[in-house]
């Protein structure tokens, strides 16, 4: 899976194209931090619908700290 993610990062930067990605799959939103090749500025993870029914957002930083604390962002 990182080499999708860095197939998927350098063809958007490429492009210049904004990618809209879903998933349910925990693997794959850990993969996208580990590569580290996203920040702040180009990253945003949106978990719709939370235990409490709200919409929350995540900066790449809130997100890789998450992970790190092993929480469950799906």
């Amino acid at each position: 899976m990182p080499q999708v993610w860095n197939v998927i990062y350098e063809l958007s930067k490429n492009y210049n194209c904004q990618l809209i990605i879903t998933t349910h799959s925990l693997e794959l939103v850990k993969y996208a931090v580990e590569i580290n090749k996203f920040n702040d500025s180009n990253f945003n993870f949106i978990k719709l619908f939370d235990n409490k029914g709200t919409i929350s957002t995540y900066t790449y930083s809130e997100l890789e700290s998450d992970i790190e604390s092993e929480l469950d962002v799906r």
